[in-house]
């Protein structure tokens, strides 16, 4: 792809930038929170990749990707790309390692282990969006399940 094409936006509100979505000017929103009334409005959200605790008196916050409900192969995509990101952290490999994947076409087979060439490990994408370190940070649910599979929901894949 073309690291040029891509523009950063900022919105001065959730509201602004789930319409933003909506209406096509951008195509992945990041940094927000899973909201079912949302979720049922014509967008999709991608397996969290943090959750905020919630107490018995508060609200759990997961934060996920957003991508309009109407390309689902895009939603499943991203999807895709913050479970490689999981994945690598939770079998403790690098970008060379993270298997060639083909499910959205050989040209796109690529895609996955330059994610995790990107963004270089999910403790480091930790500590810099939510600027704490990943090993005291990570709460019960946001710790790397050891004892078995991750299980995760993959929107959109029948």
């Amino acid at each position: 792809g073309n690291y040029e094409a891509v523009n950063l936006l900022n919105f001065s509100s959730s509201d602004e930038a789930f319409l933003a979505l909506q209406n096509g000017t951008i195509d992945v929103l990041t940094g927000t929170t899973v909201e079912k009334s949302r979720d049922f409005g014509g967008y999709d959200f991608s397996t969290p990749y943090y959750y905020k605790s919630g107490t018995a008196k508060e609200v759990l916050i997961a934060f996920a990707i957003a991508t309009r409900e109407d390309d689902s192969l895009f939603s499943s995509f991203v999807n895709c790309v913050v479970l490689a990101i999981l994945y690598a952290e939770e079998s403790g490999v690098n970008n060379i390692k993270v298997p060639f994947a083909s499910i959205f076409g050989s040209e796109m087979r690529w895609s996955l282990r330059d994610a995790v060439s990107y963004s270089e490990s999910y403790d480091k994408l930790f500590a810099k969006h939510f600027g704490i370190d990943s090993v005291r940070g990570r709460n019960g649910l946001n710790r790397i399940f050891e004892a078995g599979p991750q299980l995760h929901s993959l929107p959109s894949i029948t």
